[in-house]
């Protein structure tokens, strides 16, 4: 089915919208189609109802940087962030006119990678366990900056990890299979 279908099938109340990536790789000459994209991904997403109770409710957020693994096989951050900056400020002031939440990721995630001994990613782009953890943090910071985040027990977040993982297994292999079946 559609986006929306599954959002409906979900029940979803709170939708993250995680844009820039992919679109980035159109550079300076696609940021008005982005912004025009976005801004329409938006006006529908937020008069929807998905939970069937509720007007949807959306935070967006930027991409994150590309690591500097300093690997040759591997493409150079420096021509590659900046472009990513664009459409993350694009997204930034499309989400302000449409006041709508939105959270930088690429400011946050380039100084985790700065003060991380070791990488947070597996290939520049792709986060590892501890990319994942850095982020969660900035997240977490970012959507509770006003009120007391709530807190989970150690064993809480692990049991929650497990599931988490079963969900992606299904996901990755099933929904959303790379190979198409």
């Amino acid at each position: 089915g559609s986006w929306d279908d599954y959002l409906k099938r979900c029940k979803a109340d709170v939708i993250f919208g995680f844009f820039g990536y992919n679109e980035s790789f159109a550079g300076q000459e696609g940021l008005e189609k982005y912004r025009s994209d976005l801004a329409k991904f938006i006006d529908h997403t937020l008069g929807q109802s998905y939970d069937g109770e509720n007007t949807a409710r959306l935070v967006l957020f930027s991409s994150i940087p590309y690591e500097d693994l300093r690997d040759d096989n591997l493409p150079d951050p420096a021509l590659l962030n900046p472009r990513l900056a664009l459409y993350a400020q694009a997204t930034a002031n499309v989400a302000r006119a449409k006041r709508v939440p939105y959270v930088d990721l690429m400011s946050p995630m380039a100084a985790a990678y700065d003060a991380s001994e070791t990488p947070l990613t597996i290939n520049s782009i792709h986060l590892n366990e501890n990319g994942n953890r850095a982020l969660a943090k900035v997240i977490d910071t970012a959507l509770f900056a006003n009120g007391p985040a709530p807190r989970a027990s150690a064993q809480w977040q692990a049991r929650m990890r497990v599931q988490i993982l079963d969900k992606n297994l299904h996901w990755f292999n099933r929904y959303r299979a790379t190979d198409g079946y």
